[in-house]
């Protein structure tokens, strides 16, 4: 019989984040610099039914006036289902996703780009900062390890 981990709502910045990874996610994307959203916005994928992306990242300004990524997190990696999901989203607004799932130990990668699926990538720092262009993988590396570092407060 599977087991399921069920995730801790967790507060950071004003949010209330469904789980403690988004949270860490958060932290991260502070590190680096990046602007983002938490679930901005939710779509109907007509065949998949209503979805929420859980956060928008801005890229800089100076790379895509406007621009920016869709970014969904997960523990594990995503099910067909989570895949058209966002890719639904992505057409429908004309911006990039990507997956970032696993533990923040050994996060992975996956992008959905144009209405492709990139494959899995053992180096996630250099994956991960390639569409924000300004943002060198050790600058990801150190903003992991501040996410990871970080303690929540309990009450």
């Amino acid at each position: 019989m599977a087991r399921t981990v069920k995730a801790i709502e967790t507060r950071y910045k004003g949010y209330r984040f469904r789980s403690r990874l988004e949270a860490r996610w958060a932290i991260a994307f502070d590190a680096m610099g990046l602007a983002w959203d938490y679930e901005p916005e939710c779509y109907d994928t007509v065949s998949d039914g209503w979805y929420t992306p859980d956060f928008f990242v801005r890229t800089p300004s100076d790379s895509y006036p406007d621009g920016g990524y869709w970014v969904e997190v997960k523990g594990v990696r995503p099910t067909a289902e989570q895949y058209r999901k966002l890719l639904s989203v992505t057409r429908h607004t004309g911006h990039n996703g990507a997956f970032l799932y696993g533990c923040l130990n050994n996060p992975r990668y996956m992008g959905c780009c144009s209405g492709e699926l990139t494959p899995d990538s053992m180096d996630f720092s250099a994956v991960f900062a390639a569409p924000f262009h300004t943002i060198e993988p050790d600058i990801v590396d150190r903003a992991i390890t501040r996410a990871r570092a970080f303690r929540f407060d309990r009450r």
